[in-house]
């Protein structure tokens, strides 16, 4: 129950970009999976290199938490599967989510929609994109509160949604 009430109080906040830096993080690694998985970190970490405006390499837990409430978004590519923490971590943080493009999967709750996070081509083609969308903050703004309010939404009527589920299942 704690837990909850201090993720309904974080998502009920108001995001100020004001505060925050244009810069995305990119706090991932390819190590460790098998080589069908590493290959799209790896695609992502080739692509993002250069760019200044990527935050890599290792950092502490701690760090990368702190971090994430003080820049605009959070690069998430694939990994085991095409959702990860780093979605829902984006919300909290109140960041905008850069991923590849999610039109393939239906997800309960669903922040893939074009106004909810900055679709991306799955080989990171168009990762250019992020100049124009940083330039927007309107946009980024309407974006991140839009997934916040749909993960409160979520939280709120999770257990709802549990009883549905539970009663169609044993009915």
């Amino acid at each position: 129950d704690r837990y909850i009430k201090e993720m309904i109080n974080i998502l009920s906040e108001e995001v100020s970009l004001t505060k925050k830096t244009k810069l995305v993080s990119a706090r991932f690694s390819s190590k460790g999976y098998y080589n069908s998985i590493a290959f799209h970190r790896d695609l992502a970490l080739k692509k993002i290199q250069k760019n200044k405006l990527f935050l890599k390499g290792k950092t502490t837990k701690w760090n990368y938490l702190k971090e994430c409430n003080y820049i605009y978004g959070m690069l998430s590519p694939f990994g085991w599967g095409e959702i990860c923490y780093r979605d829902f971590e984006a919300s909290l943080g109140g960041n905008l989510l850069l991923k590849p493009s999610m039109d393939h999967i239906d997800t309960w709750p669903n922040i893939y929609t074009e106004d909810c996070y900055l679709k991306l081509d799955w080989d990171f083609s168009n990762l250019d994109i992020i100049n124009e969308i940083f330039s927007n903050e309107k946009l980024i703004y309407d974006r991140i509160m839009k997934s916040r309010m749909i993960y409160l939404e979520a939280i709120k009527n999770s257990e709802e949604r549990l009883e549905n589920m539970l009663f169609c299942l044993y009915s």
